[in-house]
């Protein structure tokens, strides 16, 4: 896995102002999503999962939410090793071109990046040795000014004070969504390829320009180097085409030999002129692609090709015949198909990190599995990072790497699976894996967490678990536990763990 941070939030803190009072939904969330990891999110309902998932797309519906405080960076510079190897190869490829102009902005653009990356490192570097120091006022002063340059690199990585037009760039292209009921995310009025398509048209105009005029060259040159075949019916009264006599079938449009049209083109110049006027048009789009004029240049042709790609995201994931399902409406699909379409439309131009909000909820244990290891595959073949949100503690342990216990909005415990799942720290989370039926032990009855979630109005004081954890004292309802890395990796917020080591 790799070291490089996809997402990094600190401290978010998000209420929802109602009628009843201040929801204090999240509370100082701190997590971080490395680059092509899949990462669980378990927790009870109403705990905060879909909240800080919405907090990373900013969907958080202003009013009644606001997000109060806090960080969310998206693929910051973190000065690792790994980073700028990166960075060093593809600025040596770059410069291993022989046809690379003097103001190449990519190149300029990559060492922008390395810069920034030496600058972090070197920050870290110099807040390590300050924070194994002895405490005193000299040091927790040069402290605060190393996190003041630290914030002055990171701060144009923030989500949080972001415009709503630069999030709508983001959405879709770089981070994408699955939302929980697919029939009530899916527009009924809409067929699935126009879905996906309208994502494409979005995003990425250039790309299907570049296609696009691609095909039309290929169509140009293909008409100035073939002949117009004709098929011609021999003695026994087969066909048989006019310039190379070879044996063809009534339904074939060209010849398998030389590869001539049957097909009569009429005006043949003109066909040519009107390709070269296409060609054009998508010269221009090209060139300014989301220009109010040039959105419309050649729009049937961007169109075609967007349907294109349309229909091989839907063969990308596993749908049976893909040329019916991209003009078919959702409610002809059924639901494992529909989630299949959100997939595709999320994964369309193949984001950086992907959310899975409860993907596999409405669907069966059969098609459970199916979206599951469909997920795994597109993950392995594009490298996206999966923050994965889900009550199923088997779906955890069957494909994510790591592992978040949220809690009334504060998580409790984050580490890998294995350990996390083999001997959980939290309280809480040890309740979760005890509640587990096991088959190796016969009990007259489950294990439970006595109780109730606690009202986000008006939240327990300290921990928010103390009123239901067996092992509370009294520092437990008067302060907030901090979040203690107690093993490699592994991390609780639990007063339990104060002071301690393994």
């Amino acid at each position: 896995m790799s070291q490089e941070k996809m997402v990094e939030i600190q401290n978010l803190y998000v209420n929802f102002y109602t009628q009843s009072g201040v929801v204090k939904a999240i509370d100082g969330v701190n997590l971080i999503l490395y680059k092509g990891e899949t990462f669980g999110l378990v927790g009870e309902t109403g705990c905060g999962k879909s909240v800080t998932a919405n907090s990373v797309m900013k969907l958080i519906p202003q009013p009644p939410g606001k997000i109060e405080r806090g960080r969310i960076f998206f693929m910051p510079p973190g000065g690792t090793e790994e980073e700028m190897q990166r960075i060093q190869e593809q600025m040596n490829e770059l410069r291993s071109k022989p046809d690379l102009p003097k103001d190449d902005t990519q190149l300029k653009k990559l060492e922008k990046e390395m810069a920034e990356q030496r600058a972090v490192a070197d920050i870290t570097a110099r807040w390590n040795v300050l924070w194994k120091q002895p405490a005193s006022p000299e040091r927790d002063a040069k402290i605060s000014e190393l996190d003041r340059e630290l914030y002055a690199i990171l701060n144009k990585y923030d989500l949080i004070p972001r415009t709503k037009k630069y999030m709508q760039k983001i959405r879709g292209k770089y981070i994408s969504m699955i939302f929980q009921e697919p029939m009530a995310a899916l527009n009924p009025v809409f067929t699935a390829g126009f879905q996906i398509s309208e994502v494409l048209l979005l995003h990425e105009r250039r790309e299907l320009a570049m296609s696009a005029l691609k095909s039309v060259e290929e169509e140009k040159k293909y008409l100035k180097t073939h002949k117009l075949a004709k098929k011609i019916k021999d003695v026994k009264g087969e066909n048989k085409c006019s310039i190379c006599s070879s044996a063809v079938q009534d339904e074939m449009e060209r010849c398998p030999n030389c590869d001539n049209y049957f097909k009569a083109i009429p005006l043949k110049p003109l066909k040519t002129m009107s390709l070269s006027y296409t060609a054009a048009k998508l010269k221009r789009v090209k060139k300014n692609p989301y220009s109010f004029i040039n959105k419309r240049l050649a729009g049937r042709r961007i169109k075609l090709e967007s349907m294109e790609r349309a229909e091989r995201m839907l063969r990308l994931v596993r749908i049976p015949d893909p040329q019916k399902v991209v003009n078919s409406y959702p409610h002809e699909l059924s639901g494992g198909m529909q989630q299949r379409v959100m997939i595709a439309i999320a994964l369309a131009c193949k984001p950086q990190m992907l959310i899975a909000d409860e993907p596999t909820t409405a669907l069966d244990v059969t098609i459970q599995a199916q979206i599951l290891k469909l997920m795994r595959e597109l993950q392995e073949e594009t490298g996206t990072s999966i923050l994965m949100i889900t009550h199923n503690l088997g779906v955890v342990a069957e494909i994510c790497d790591r592992v978040g216990v949220m809690y009334a909005g504060v998580i409790a415990e984050v580490g890998p699976t294995g350990p996390v799942f083999k001997e959980p720290l939290h309280p809480y989370t040890q309740g979760l894996m005890n509640s587990i039926p096991k088959v190796n032990i016969d009990l007259p009855r489950l294990e439970t967490i006595e109780g109730n979630v606690p009202n986000l109005i008006k939240p327990p004081g300290g921990c928010r678990f103390h009123p239901r954890c067996p092992y509370a004292m009294d520092i437990c309802r008067k302060e907030k536990p901090p979040m203690m890395e107690i093993r490699p990796n592994h991390l609780a917020a639990c007063h339990l763990y104060t002071g301690v080591t393994f």
